[in-house]
C-alpha cells in the first residue's frame, strides 16, 4: 500500500531511473496522475506537462465507464459498443456525452496552458502517469493520443492496476511500469492509505514547479 499519491510517485522513479531514459518528456493525466508524476519528473530531470483524457460516462450512471476519450486532433475515442447495446444507450444519448466530455477536454486545456501551448511529442519518449488503472479505458487512449501526437516510445508509469487490465496496458504502450500488480485490485483507491481527491489549484502548482524540468 502507499501513503498517498507523492509516495506513488517516489517509488515509481526508482524504478523509472532503472531504465535510463533519454530526454524524456512526463504527461501526467489529471488530476491525480499530476500528484504521482511530479516527483518522477524532478527525479528524472524531466520537464512534467499534461495529457488530457477523460471518460465517456453512462447516462444516469457517471461512475460507470462506456469508453474515453482524449485529447487530439482529432481527439482519441474508445467506445465500448458491448455495453452501449446492453445499456440501451442510443447513439443520440452518446452524442451527448462525446460533447459534454470534449467540453471538458477544452476547459481543462485552457486552464492547465494558460500560459503554454500543447508540449510536442514528436520524436519524444513520453513518460505516461496516472494514479492507477482500474479497467484501463482511459489509459489507454491517452496512450495512443501520445503515440498519435509522435511519441516514438511510451512508457506508462501506474501505481497499481489489476491482472487484467496490466496485460492490455502492456500490449498498447512499449513499456509498462507498475508496482502493485494484483487480481484483487478491483479499485485504485485501495492501494492507497490516503486517496483523497487533487483539487484544480493543486494540478496549476505542481505543472507550475514543474514545467521547467
Amino acid at each position: 500500500m502507499y501513503r498517498d499519491r507523492h509516495d506513488a510517485g517516489v517509488r515509481l522513479a526508482e524504478l523509472l531511473g532503472e531504465l535510463a531514459l533519454i530526454d524524456p518528456l512526463v504527461l501526467a493525466i489529471p488530476r491525480g496522475g499530476a500528484e504521482v508524476a511530479a516527483p518522477i519528473a524532478h527525479a528524472l530531470g524531466a520537464s512534467l506537462d499534461v495529457l488530457l483524457a477523460v471518460k465517456l460516462r453512462a447516462p444516469n450512471q457517471p461512475e460507470l465507464a462506456i469508453g474515453a476519450i482524449a485529447e487530439g486532433d482529432p481527439p482519441v475515442e474508445l467506445v465500448n459498443r458491448g455495453m452501449l447495446s446492453e445499456l440501451r444507450i442510443d447513439e443520440e444519448e452518446l452524442e451527448a456525452e462525446r460533447a459534454d466530455r470534449a467540453w471538458l477536454l477544452s476547459r481543462r486545456a485552457r486552464r492547465y496552458r494558460s500560459s503554454h501551448l500543447p508540449p510536442d511529442l514528436h520524436g519524444r519518449t513520453v513518460v505516461l502517469v496516472d494514479d492507477g488503472a482500474a479497467t484501463g479505458t482511459t489509459t489507454i487512449a491517452a496512450v495512443r493520443a501520445a503515440m498519435r501526437a509522435g511519441a516514438v516510445r511510451t512508457v506508462l508509469a501506474l501505481p497499481v492496476a489489476p491482472t487484467g487490465t496490466a496485460s492490455v496496458l502492456r500490449r498498447e504502450a512499449d513499456e509498462l511500469v507498475c508496482p502493485l500488480v494484483s487480481a484483487r485490485i478491483h479499485a485504485v483507491g485501495q492501494a492507497y492509505a490516503d486517496f483523497s481527491p487533487v483539487p484544480e489549484e493543486r494540478v496549476l502548482e505542481l505543472l507550475a514547479v514543474g514545467a521547467s524540468g
